[in-house]
């Protein structure tokens, strides 16, 4: 049975109030019947972000990035093209993808400030990320016309299919995600800023063993801001069970917002990071 514009529009309010429309809040290969639905011509909606101010919904798809009233779903929607080019996409295919995973899926819309969103896609297996101006919804584009980029990984995942999540903190973006093209090795990490501030957890099964990240939230604690902490939820193999089968168990991790790393072999890692199981 399908549902009404009507239907939808508040479920998806809703939705994104609660959960900040991070990322992930579609799967990455099942958001067709959404786009079908609402949005002709859309395929995989990956992403979602609400302004609350304006009540503009962001959405990243396939290579598309969609910005509709969140009242009216049903109303005229403005779009932007962000594709791969051709050749990038025959390397790709080249190096064992299908043609499916080849493209530019939207995984990370963050607002950097209220009229500018940071966004992340896996640009055919070689994560970028691109600035969008809410003003006129234009990509923000160098002096030679392309599109103005920056390296994605670390960011966003290389592949669609991962489970991954990210949050903007005073125009910082933290994110939980895989580090490399085999999804092998999972991070969380202050991912923009200055480079002497990008910190990370260390390569080891004790910190992350083989995590499905769900969602972050920056928590405020003072007026000062003095002693704000980020937050991580996911679940990961519990090493501390002695199973033949891998069992999972949801978790929450921590690191402080003011945490810059350590010295000699904390160099650039989290010197704050705590995780618990949730029960």
């Amino acid at each position: 049975m399908k549902a009404s514009a009507n239907a939808v529009a508040p479920a998806l309010l809703c939705y994104c109030l609660l959960s900040r429309c991070a990322t992930g809040a579609f799967d990455g290969y099942g958001g067709a019947m959404l786009g079908s639905l609402q949005f002709p011509g859309v395929w995989n909606i990956s992403s979602a972000l609400l302004s609350a101010v304006s009540g503009t919904l962001y959405l990243g798809a396939r290579d598309t990035l969609l910005s509709v009233d969140a009242a009216s779903l049903s109303s005229k929607q403005e779009a932007i093209v962000w594709k791969v080019p051709e050749e990038k996409r025959q390397l790709c295919m080249n190096k064992g993808k299908t043609e499916a995973d080849c493209h530019n899926y939207i995984l990370v819309l963050e607002f950097v400030e209220k009229d500018r969103i940071y966004a992340c896609g896996t640009y055919a297996f070689d994560p970028q990320c691109a600035f969008i101006n809410t003003v006129d919804f234009s990509l923000q584009r160098e002096a030679g016309g392309g599109v103005r980029m920056e390296a994605g990984k670390g960011k966003c995942p290389f592949d669609p299919r991962q489970r991954h999540t990210t949050v903007m903190a005073d125009g910082v973006l933290y994110s939980a995600t895989t580090n490399n093209f085999m999804g092998t090795m999972p991070l969380i990490s202050r991912a923009t800023g200055p480079e002497r501030e990008r910190v990370r957890t260390e390569e080891s099964s004790s910190w992350l063993s083989e995590p499905e990240f769900v969602s972050a939230a920056l928590v405020r604690e003072n007026a000062a801001g003095d002693d704000e902490k980020i937050y991580f939820f996911f679940s990961e193999v519990a090493e501390e069970y002695d199973l033949y089968m891998k069992v999972k168990t949801a978790r929450v991790a921590r690191v402080c917002k003011g945490d810059v790393g350590g010295m000699k072999v904390l160099q650039k890692r989290w010197t704050s990071f705590l995780k618990a199981g949730l029960v």
